[in-house]
């Protein structure tokens, strides 16, 4: 909230009756940090019209804007630092398909972060419904959703299939063979049951194929380029580990390095710049017009797999840099992981040491048990964790908005640079 309010010059608040206390609120908490925000109380004079053909409204031909124009602002999760205006131009917002009649996404997420605010938008402007449900939903409430089969599209991130899934395993799975049936049909309804945020693991894809029935959709997609970009096609190997899938149409995507490299992307749906020109265009894009992601992936032939993020998913050590995503796929195979996350580790000494935050089963687990089944796994000596802290049951991991992991808050929470490390970290 704070970094919006000292990005925008003009602030202003336009609340109905109903928002003017939380208007007010936000007016308050701007004045502790010296920015000044304007709260302009509205009110609808006239009941909405039953169509807008009621309105009798008439464009002015001569008033058009060009579709070059900026049209839209997003702002991106926040996952890899603060939350940037992502502008988009008007054509963003032009010759979106029109919905089926019975298609319905569900919105789950935050208006106010892109993965939210465009699932809301292109819904209204291509006629399709919307299903509304409470951000902090516990997983029985979205399995409810699913069971009444209803929805027909979900875009989100591997964190909410992975709870999905063990609600299943814990609760639903031991229900009786009708009830579990009417779950596994709701599913089924879906059409778009798309996965991205992260690379899933393929045990997680294999449960949704086998033991449910729905191959969910994996994609790559940002803020930056407008929506999908990479996307899994109908009986894709679920086993293949950091797929992010195909290019779709009206996408171009190419590797900076031919086979390898930075995922460049160009098309008409992405973004022009951010806001304030927080970052050049220079910067953003190359001579030729592709956006530079950052992501570093490589390709079999027409197929993608993601290496990880230039910026945070490699550790430079002495040796040679360490991928994160791949080392936090080998980990997570192993036994009497629950969850895993690798991170960098500073040490004045040598720089940085590889580190690991993980949830485990198995009492008396240490980093030598860690070191030596990955060892086992034929994972190279240098990629060896030399950190490990152990999440209690009552530990959580901290997350974005749009339920991403907040990398940068877990190593200062789990792995701060003074003060010395948590008691449950093992060198």
């Amino acid at each position: 909230m704070l970094h919006l309010l000292r990005t925008c010059p003009q602030k202003h608040i336009l609340a109905e009756a109903g928002f003017v206390k939380q208007a007010k609120e936000i007016q308050q908490y701007a004045a502790q940090h010296n920015q000044e925000v304007t709260v302009i109380p509205i009110q609808s004079q006239t009941p909405a019209p039953l169509s807008l053909s009621a309105l009798n409204l008439q464009i002015h031909e001569l008033s058009t804007v060009p579709a070059s124009q900026p049209g839209i602002i997003f702002f991106s999760s926040g996952s890899t630092g603060i939350p940037k205006g992502v502008v988009h131009a008007r054509r963003f917002l032009y010759d979106l398909p029109r919905a089926d009649p019975d298609e319905c996404a569900l919105l789950h997420r935050p208006l106010y972060w892109a993965g939210g605010s465009m699932v809301f938008i292109k819904a209204i402007l291509r006629d399709q419904a919307v299903q509304v449900i409470d951000t902090a939903a516990s997983m029985a409430a979205y399995w409810e959703v699913l069971r009444q089969g209803r929805v027909t599209a979900i875009l989100s991130t591997v964190l909410l299939w992975d709870g999905l899934a063990a609600y299943y395993r814990d609760h639903i799975s031991h229900l009786s063979d009708e009830k579990r049936d009417e779950y596994r049909r709701g599913v089924r309804r879906l059409r778009n049951p798309e996965i991205g945020g992260y690379t899933p693991l393929p045990e997680l894809l294999r449960f949704w194929r086998d033991e449910i029935g729905k191959e969910l959709v994996v994609i790559y997609a940002s803020s930056e380029t407008g929506g999908i970009v990479l996307s899994s096609r109908d009986g894709y190997d679920v086993n293949m580990e950091r797929y992010i899938g195909m290019s779709v149409p009206g996408r171009e995507v190419i590797l900076s390095r031919g086979d390898h490299g930075e995922i460049l992307v160009r098309g008409k749906m992405t973004f022009i710049g951010y806001l304030n020109d927080e970052i050049s265009r220079e910067d953003l894009f190359t001579h030729d017009g592709y956006y530079k992601t950052g992501d570093i992936a490589h390709r079999k032939g027409d197929h993608f797999f993601f290496d990880g993020r230039a910026s945070m998913d490699f550790i430079k050590t002495i040796a040679s840099p360490v991928p994160i995503v791949y080392l936090e796929n080998q980990i997570s195979k192993l036994p009497h992981i629950q969850e895993a996350y690798v991170v960098p580790v500073y040490d004045a000494r040598i720089g940085n040491r590889v580190g690991v935050l993980a949830r485990v089963s198995a009492p008396n687990y240490d980093l030598q048990t860690l070191r030596d089944a990955l060892a086992e796994a034929q994972v190279a000596s240098h990629m060896l964790p030399t950190v490990l802290r152990l999440l209690s049951d009552e530990e959580k991991v901290p997350m974005t908005d749009s339920a991403k992991i907040a990398k940068m808050k877990l190593l200062e929470l789990y792995f701060p640079k003074s003060g010395g490390m948590p008691g449950k970290t093992k060198l």
